[in-house]
């Protein structure tokens, strides 16, 4: 059995436990019959899959395997594997296409099923749509593929450490939340000049600690202890399936990923001034406006990482980010979201200075801003919502541009969101100012405009006012 809404824009995800469960062992045979048949008809012949280590993991990778193996693909089991793991093995030459289960960092009830094409190109949207009928009309190929496992860990470490030059000795805490990069760390940190003081490194499926979601400072409260505990110069955090990371300074301090990518922009563009950077249309303007001071070319797009990548293939881009932490790296890499090797790239860059890691984050201008907060609405009033978003805030006398969902400007420096999420039933939000009368004004704006709609909102978005 399977709920409808569990195909989203990005992934296939939905709940795997508890009282409402939206997908089951039967439907990631029928899926694993279903994608092998698409993958099949688009010329592929050769599946890697994977899996993170959530509780029904196993089983439904299990099940997948056995529905893609029915279809006549051949199958390679490579076990429990980061994402970009995963994708790194689809660009090998053995494989041409590839899926992982994992629902990221979704609580652990939950589950799904992220897939690629050829180098790891992300396949969503209405090709997801297309498995689907076939899951419902039961229109699969028939077939016998083949089945074999293999150990790709070794290879993709090697290869990404091969990409990066640590220049001095540094130490960092690592915190991978009891999810799937754990038993990856010594094969991932190799370098001699890295020491690394391990956080929640044992893997647990129920995510014990803390919601594996590097985006939000809170989930980063125990890293940034640790890093003044033992005095590391500074500390990183990783999602569910280490696609996404985040960090904190010297002093614990967290600061917005947005942010992170000005960082990894600064260094791409060094070497290539005059590129386009982009970033999602969440990003803070700090960010835009670094990219222009450092000889690049600031591109807002919409929010999405699948989105994103395939935006940055058709146009040629490098780099780009997102504040949620994906971060695309196309100069000498694959382009595909990959935190591991950022994270790698992040210590080869600290480690070309002599400035402490707070000191990266010490020109930026002075803001004023939210977290994205989301709410939870119905799912059929989402594109309802966002199409008043702009009219209300035209009449307010912001200019509002069609960035997904809703970019509303009110000055150079002052400016708010307002989008539908692809990935579950809520709408998002964010806004920053460089004033701090501006910033409260457009706080009572979202807050009217809320109310308006009667979208149910919480305290948190007053409670930022200064």
């Amino acid at each position: 059995m399977f709920s409808e809404k569990i195909f989203r824009t990005y992934d296939i995800r939905g709940k795997a436990m508890g009282d409402e469960i939206e997908m089951d062992a039967e439907f990631a045979l029928n899926f694993g019959k279903a994608c092998a048949s698409f993958l099949l008809k688009k010329g592929s012949k050769s599946l890697v899959c994977g899996r993170d280590v959530r509780l029904t993991s196993q089983e439904f990778q299990d099940h997948f395997i056995k529905g893609a193996l029915s279809t006549g693909i051949n199958v390679t089991n490579i076990g429990i594997c980061p994402s970009p793991m995963l994708y790194f093995a689809s660009s090998q030459d053995e494989f041409d296409c590839g899926v992982c289960i994992t629902a990221s960092h979704n609580p652990y009830i939950y589950n799904g099923f992220k897939v690629v094409g050829n180098n790891a190109h992300s396949i969503f949207g209405e090709d997801l749509q297309i498995m689907k009928k076939m899951i419902q009309d039961q229109d699969f190929i028939v077939g016998s593929g083949e089945y074999n496992e293999m150990d790709v860990s070794d290879r993709y470490f090697d290869f990404i450490n091969s990409k990066v030059t640590i220049h001095k000795k540094i130490k960092i805490v690592v915190d991978t939340a009891n999810a799937v990069l754990g038993p990856f760390l010594d094969k991932m940190f190799v370098n001699p000049n890295i020491e690394i003081v391990k956080l929640y490194d044992e893997v647990d499926g129920t995510f014990p600690n803390k919601a594996p979601n590097p985006q939000y400072a809170k989930n980063m409260l125990a890293l940034s202890q640790k890093v003044k505990e033992v005095g590391a110069d500074f500390g990183i955090g990783f999602d569910g399936d280490a696609d996404r990371v985040g960090a904190v300074d010297e002093n614990g301090k967290f600061y917005s990923l947005d942010f992170l990518v000005a960082i990894f922009a600064r260094d791409f563009l060094s070497r290539n001034p005059g590129s386009k950077v982009v970033f999602d249309a969440k990003c803070s303007k700090v960010l835009e406006n670094d990219i222009k001071e450092n000889g690049g070319i600031p591109v807002r797009y919409k929010t999405g990482h699948s989105l994103i990548e395939q935006y940055m293939h058709q146009e040629n881009i490098k780099f780009g980010g997102e504040m949620s932490g994906h971060y695309f790296f196309g100069e000498g890499y694959f382009g595909f979201d990959d935190a591991m090797y950022a994270a790698l790239k992040l210590c080869e860059i600290y480690s070309q200075d002599d400035k402490t890691y707070s000191e990266f984050f010490s020109g930026f201008r002075q803001m004023f801003n939210t977290p994205e907060f989301r709410y939870a609405v119905d799912s059929d009033k989402k594109p309802i919502y966002v199409t008043n978003s702009k009219e209300f805030f035209e009449s307010k006398g912001a200019t509002v541009k069609d960035i997904d969902g809703s970019f509303v400007e009110f000055d150079d420096f002052s400016w708010g969101t307002f989008r539908a999420s692809n990935t579950e039933d809520k709408i998002s939000m964010r806004i920053e100012s460089d004033s701090k009368e501006t910033f409260n004004r457009i706080i009572d704006l979202y807050i009217e405009f809320f109310e308006q709609e009667g979208i149910p909102y919480v305290n948190e978005i007053s409670s930022m006012k200064l």
